[in-house]
């Protein structure tokens, strides 16, 4: 496997199609996992590999940041993003070649529902 952003946070809603996971000061909706039943108030752990994340994306799951580090690494480039309002930091690859970022560039990172996934 590759390397994941690890979120942690509290169930607020259960839909047929989506959960919706209050962590880090937002709310993310995600699809929800067949093999696991939740309930609202349940705390949950849930993953999205880096290279599901987008910066400027415009995904439904939204968090602001800033660029910390920038790491160039052949056919896509690594940023470490620090998200704001905590000291979180999540990796995120992007096609070398697309809009490069600058370290302290100010950005959102999002997803969307279906790249996360519940840890059991």
């Amino acid at each position: 496997l590759g390397v994941s952003n690890i979120f942690e946070g509290t169930v607020t809603a259960v839909g047929d199609d989506t959960l919706t996971v209050e962590s880090l000061g937002s709310e993310f909706a995600i699809s929800p996992d067949t093999a696991r039943s939740v309930e609202e108030g349940d705390e949950v752990g849930f993953f999205v590999a880096n290279e599901r994340m987008n910066i400027d994306g415009g995904h439904e799951n939204r968090v602001d940041g800033v660029i910390r580090d920038t790491i160039f690494k052949g056919p896509y480039t690594e940023y470490a993003v620090r998200l704001d309002g905590s000291d979180e930091e999540v990796q995120v690859h992007k096609s070398t070649g697309q809009d490069l970022y600058e370290e302290g560039t100010a950005v959102n990172v999002s997803f969307e529902p279906s790249a996360a996934k519940l840890l059991k």
